[in-house]
């Protein structure tokens, strides 16, 4: 894929600038590791003092996006309690208890926003040749999949012809293009592998038993001291009534807690190492409350050996949206999508919805196609 930018590129790096570049990302990474944890609490706290007071304990600059603070934001209240968070837990936390995205800012703050459209940084004009030459279908696909870095003064354009891409874009946007179009112009086969999550507890140690908890914020102070881990509370959670008779801690060892939580109608989940309560009904994917376009990730996975002719893989299409991870193709720059001129599925996810694609796509491929998509409509790999 040859890129031509306006103003020119700079010149590649070369062996020693790559290695003083290698040796800031590593510094980066090692810094943020290194992060001092914080250890806060905010019972039903007014969302504008624990914006401020959490950015200031934990040092991110957090941004509500217009849209939050036209909603009323500062005015609502919000529960979390944070023992030794790490940035990611913290930042999680904090987008759990508002109910609200967060997302890395334009500027290096981080932005709290509800919609599907990233922080938009510097904008430039791009212009990308490749070989994807007389495909009119495209656009639309790369649209779509591109929809969280368009908008405003951003666009695209595609000439079929000569198979080049122009687009207004800021750099995140721009990388992300060429990361797509290289997919499309060579679908050589790749996906994530799923990682543990680093700040998750010893599920095996014991929790501090004994109390009965009988109010929201008395369950997430309560949890946090039992558990010495960070808790947050759904917004949505906190307008239910409580649990009637409240709820024992018995002795147990912290994995448990999400099922005897689960007993009272309480859904829970693990993120970045925080017991997230929310509604028993509230889907997996909508727990981790980075925004979906910025952990999403490009997968390509063959699939021309399971096909006869092109409307099969119209049909794989149809069978993973419909029962493999729904609510996820669903969110902002999500996507499934079949390349019949490779005979590849395209698939725009995370790293657990793309093993879960993983899975079916291996279901179909060991039981055969026709009994592979009854096993799945049966809802098997949901």
């Amino acid at each position: 894929m040859r890129a031509r930018a306006h103003p020119p590129h700079r010149p590649r790096l070369g062996c020693a600038s790559a290695l003083l570049a290698w040796s800031v990302l590593t510094w980066s990474w090692a810094a943020e590791a290194a992060a001092a944890r914080v250890t806060y609490a905010a019972i039903d706290q007014d969302s504008s003092l624990l914006i401020a007071g959490l950015g200031h304990i934990s040092g991110d600059t957090y941004q509500p996006d217009l849209d939050l603070l036209s909603a009323g934001i500062g005015s609502t209240r919000a529960t979390l309690a944070l023992v030794e968070a790490s940035p990611a837990g913290c930042r999680q936390a904090l987008g759990f208890a508002l109910d609200c995205w967060w997302a890395d800012g334009a500027d290096g703050g981080v932005a709290l926003l509800t919609g599907g459209r990233l922080p938009q940084g510097n904008l430039s004009v791009r212009t990308i040749g490749s070989t994807l030459l007389q495909q009119p279908a495209l656009r639309p696909l790369v649209e779509r999949l591109m929809a969280p870095w368009l908008g405003g003064q951003t666009g695209l354009s595609y000439l079929p012809s000569e198979g080049q891409w122009t687009a207004t874009l800021d750099d995140r946007g721009h990388q992300r293009l060429v990361e797509l179009l290289s997919l499309c112009e060579r679908p050589t086969a790749q996906a994530l592998s799923r990682v543990g999550d680093a700040d998750l507890p010893d599920q095996r140690r014991p929790i501090i038993a004994g109390s009965t908890l009988h109010s929201w914020p008395a369950l997430v102070e309560g949890l946090s001291v039992a558990m010495q881990a960070s808790v947050a509370l759904a917004p949505r959670l906190r307008q239910r009534a409580f649990p009637g008779g409240g709820i024992k801690l018995r002795p147990q060892d912290l994995g448990q807690l999400v099922m005897l939580l689960r007993e009272h109608g309480i859904g829970a989940q693990w993120c970045h190492g925080v017991l997230c309560l929310g509604e028993a009904t509230r889907p997996g994917p909508l727990y981790d409350r980075e925004h979906p376009a910025q952990r999403r990730r490009l997968a390509v996975i063959p699939i021309g050996h399971l096909l006869t002719t092109l409307v099969d893989g119209d049909l794989i299409i149809t069978a993973l949206r419909r029962r493999v991870a729904q609510v996820w193709w669903e969110q902002p720059g999500a996507g499934i999508e079949f390349l019949a001129g490779s005979g590849t599925l395209l698939v725009a996810a995370d790293a657990d919805t793309q093993q879960l694609v993983l899975d079916a796509t291996s279901a179909i491929d060991r039981l055969g196609l026709e009994l592979g998509l009854r096993t799945l409509e049966a809802g098997v790999g949901r």
